[in-house]
């Protein structure tokens, strides 16, 4: 049995808000999305109820989907090797996963639900490193949790947002406050580190 959205009101991890749910929309209506680390299937079930036609779940161990819309892939990322036109990466773990920046490297768009600040790791610095050369398509910020939408078009690397900031300046215990309000800080920290 998977678990009811109201349970993810007590838990930090995965909790969209309404105008993050509202950025989200567009970006997953009338789409497959790949929930790449889909866990209990509760975000799954959200991109449905977000617009998404169907969500293909890429997940280590399987849990019952309870809808016929879901489609698990029971594998290690490192042996998962779809191409991922949408892909949804809620709460990566905070150090190199085997295969993750791979399948990160084929989406066309990554979404990004995580939290690198107040005591929370989400993804590893290398994750971040790559992302800075992925166009930015919307960036919602909450205490809770930072929504990043990322396109399909490649740049040159760009400044940092707060969220990433954080995650490329792991040394430092960064406060929500910090990352978005003195981003002249954490450059600083940044651009000493990556020296």
């Amino acid at each position: 049995m998977y678990l009811q959205p109201p349970v993810l009101d007590r838990y930090s991890y995965g909790h969209l808000d309404d105008p993050q749910r509202e950025a989200l929309r567009p970006h997953v209506t009338g789409r497959v999305v790949h929930d790449i680390g889909s866990g209990h299937l509760v975000l799954a079930h959200e991109l449905l109820k977000l617009g998404a036609t169907h969500v293909r779940a890429v997940d280590k161990e399987a849990v019952e989907t309870g809808d016929e819309r879901i489609t698990q892939i029971v594998t290690y990322f490192d042996a998962f090797k779809e191409l991922v036109p949408v892909a949804f990466l809620s709460w990566p773990v905070n150090h190199g996963a085997p295969g993750l920046l791979e399948i990160v490297s084929r989406t066309h768009c990554l979404i990004y639900l995580g939290k690198n600040t107040d005591g929370a790791a989400c993804g590893y610095p290398d994750l971040f490193r790559y992302l800075l050369r992925r166009e930015v398509l919307t960036y919602v910020p909450t205490k809770r949790n930072t929504l990043i939408v990322y396109g399909p078009r490649f740049v040159l690397p760009r400044e940092p947002l707060g969220e990433e900031l954080a995650a490329l300046v792991p040394s430092t215990l960064w406060t929500f406050e910090q990352v978005e309000q003195d981003r002249a800080l954490l450059l600083e920290h940044y651009e000493r580190d990556e020296g």
